[in-house]
């Protein structure tokens, strides 16, 4: 007996599509707890942090930023680098590069800004969770892993094309909604790395010796036991 596991809705649809075969969604391990515990500031400025290559489309971003007239940080680093920022002047926005930032500076950034931008199709996409653990509103590709880890409305909008138009709505619907900071760091909660833990012992059990419980979810801590609870 064996099980398949994918990392999101989507991937599971693509082992059924191709395969045949169900598949346990085990979404993957977010560290997030460095992030929670940061107060958010909410400084007015959208952030795009990835890798800048082609597929991560952060010339949506940086179109879609200009067209909602609201300042962007794009941070990362990659070969994109010179095309983005030769679009980026040519778009007339207010962006800022930042180049290889520490796990802090993607910290700091992360808990300052009012948006998080992410256009990219990817299966899961890891970084949308840490931005809404920094209690940071989604503005996501309503396509793939975002499906699963931005809530419409809720701690995010979903932007229905991949263009820069859709983006800019989706961004000025963020903005609007006055997302709860609390709100986005509860959903991001549900992804921390104990809770993969126990879900793929749950599984590994299931297959060994029949479905067992690995025992309940840790709840999201408070405002005052943030720093305490382990």
């Amino acid at each position: 007996m064996d099980q398949m596991v994918a990392n999101s809705t989507e991937v599971a649809g693509r082992i059924q599509a191709f395969y045949g075969r169900s598949a346990a969604v085990v979404h993957p391990p977010v560290q997030v707890d460095d992030l929670i515990n940061r107060p958010a500031r909410r400084e007015g400025y959208a952030l795009a942090l990835s890798r800048w290559i082609a597929y991560k489309h952060l010339d949506v971003a940086i179109e879609a930023c200009a067209l909602a007239r609201i300042p962007l940080v794009v941070a990362g680093s990659g070969p994109e680098e010179q095309r983005l920022r030769a679009l980026a002047g040519a778009a007339g926005g207010d962006v800022r590069f930042v180049v290889q930032p520490t796990r802090r500076e993607v910290a700091h950034l992360m808990s300052g800004a009012s948006v998080f931008v992410f256009p990219p199709f990817e299966d899961f996409g890891i970084v949308a969770v840490e931005a809404q653990a920094a209690g940071v509103p989604v503005a996501a590709l309503a396509a793939g892993g975002a499906l699963d880890t931005v809530r419409d409305g809720v701690t995010g909008v979903l932007a229905a094309t991949q263009t820069a138009e859709d983006f800019a709505q989706a961004i000025e619907r963020c903005l609007a909604l006055d997302v709860s900071v609390d709100t986005c760091r509860q959903h991001a909660w549900r992804f921390r790395p104990e809770r993969f833990h126990k879900q793929m012992r749950g599984l590994a059990e299931a297959l060994m010796r029949g479905p067992g419980d690995a025992g309940p979810d840790r709840p999201i801590p408070t405002h005052a036991n943030r720093a305490q609870d382990s």
